[in-house]
């Protein structure tokens, strides 16, 4: 999102937020005390309430080593660094908004965020977090061509993945588990939603200390190659199968349909071309 979009009143408000940001994008931790400070007081439940999931994300992006300065030792990622920035300003920006000016409204993923302020709910949540996620995809393709190209197929697998947790949200998960949860058992899909997608839910934090879902190492290792391909063995193995490959992947097209209309962001459906992910190759829409 460009700050030029920002009616003029709130540009310094927005400015100030965004600096806030600058000042912590060398220091991983401190991107980290930024989110957990904001959901301190905008968590809406028990500790961190509706940012356990975002703050557990963090914590493996930190492990990882993707938000580490350029210039580090060990090089973070461009792309992982400008999308959490994003997330990180789009927030600041709606809680300092929301604190001097409650009926601000600013467009684009900011205003998602206020209303997640007015109106907490795992969909305002979701609506809010995803519309700074795929914010961050659009205007970051070309920091994105840096990476290799199994990385550039796991952000996408990270892309989808929590659009189908939105889905489940929304009660609008496509594909043959959404049929059963509407049609066949339909109290399946609430159960899902609290137990896999709800954003106060262990579900992510879980999902993260499995290696074949979320991998430790930046750049990918050869087995997290595999690993991320599908072509290992086990278990986890197994579930990321059925996650990726049974769940998910067949709708892909009417799951990025569906979100374009959910976060009224049209360039999303741009990211996946005869049901296959293409970004950061693809043609955007205007």
């Amino acid at each position: 999102m460009d700050i030029a979009s920002i009616p003029q009143q709130y540009v310094e408000i927005c400015e100030q937020a965004r600096q806030q940001v600058l000042q912590v994008a060398d220091a991983p931790e401190g991107r980290y005390q930024l989110c957990q400070t904001f959901y301190a007081r905008y968590g809406f439940g028990q500790g961190t309430g509706f940012g356990s999931s975002e703050l557990d994300f963090i914590k493996w992006e930190i492990l990882r080593g993707v938000l580490n300065p350029i210039d580090s030792a060990q090089p973070g990622s461009q792309w992982w660094r400008a999308v959490n920035s994003g997330l990180l300003w789009h927030a600041a920006c709606a809680a300092a908004l929301h604190e001097c000016s409650p009926d601000a409204s600013i467009p684009g993923p900011i205003n998602y965020w206020l209303a997640y302020l007015h109106a907490p709910s795992p969909q305002s949540w979701y609506r809010a977090h995803n519309a700074s996620l795929v914010d961050g995809y659009l205007m970051q393709p070309i920091a994105a061509r840096l990476e290799t190209d199994a990385e550039r197929t796991f952000i996408n697998m990270v892309l989808y993945r929590v659009l189908y947790a939105q889905a489940l949200v929304e009660g609008e998960a496509p594909g043959v588990l959404g049929f059963i949860a509407r049609h066949i058992l339909p109290h399946l899909l609430g159960h899902m939603e609290k137990l896999i997608a709800s954003p106060r839910s262990p579900s992510v934090d879980v999902l993260l200390h499995l290696p074949d879902f979320y991998p430790r190492h930046y750049p990918l290792t050869p087995q997290d190659q595999l690993d991320i391909l599908s072509k290992g063995h086990g278990v986890e193995n197994l579930a990321q199968v059925v996650l990726d490959k049974i769940l998910v992947s067949p709708s892909l097209t009417t799951l990025y349909g569906l979100a374009s209309g959910w976060l009224d962001m049209p360039g999303l459906v741009s990211l996946v071309v005869n049901n296959r992910p293409v970004y950061p190759d693809f043609d955007p829409i205007s």
